[in-house]
């Protein structure tokens, strides 16, 4: 589906541009999420904590998503 000039022009004034350092942290595992984000330009990670237990034992594991 097309959507009209008008829709998306107002949908573009909704938005602004962020510039972020290397390393920055943008948004944390359990963290509200306020805003979405669209990559204009760059590279990031995405990288989920997890619990899980092996043999009776906790472990803590991170995943790189992506």
């Amino acid at each position: 589906s097309h959507w009209p000039d008008a829709k998306v022009n107002n949908l573009i004034q909704l938005f602004k541009q962020i510039s972020y350092h290397r390393n920055n942290v943008v948004y944390s595992q359990g963290e509200f999420a306020k805003s979405i984000y669209i990559v204009k330009s760059g590279q990031f990670e995405v990288i989920r904590k997890a619990r899980y237990t092996v043999k009776g034992e906790e472990t803590n594991h991170r995943m790189l998503l992506g």
